[in-house]
């Protein structure tokens, strides 16, 4: 497996662990695209009375 093949696994994974980090799930934030080697990361958490 190539160093980006497994670059892009390990980011897979992080996204799939911070979705489903219980204070971000409790918000509705939800992690869009991930980047780091621009050092970029895209949420979403929409607008609603709780918050």
């Amino acid at each position: 497996m190539s160093l980006l093949n497994k670059l892009q696994t390990i980011l897979a994974i992080a996204k799939f662990m911070l979705n489903r980090y219980p204070p971000y799930r409790g918000a509705g934030i939800a992690i869009e695209k991930m980047d780091l080697a621009n050092d970029y990361i895209r949420v979403k958490m929409p607008l609603t009375r709780k918050n």
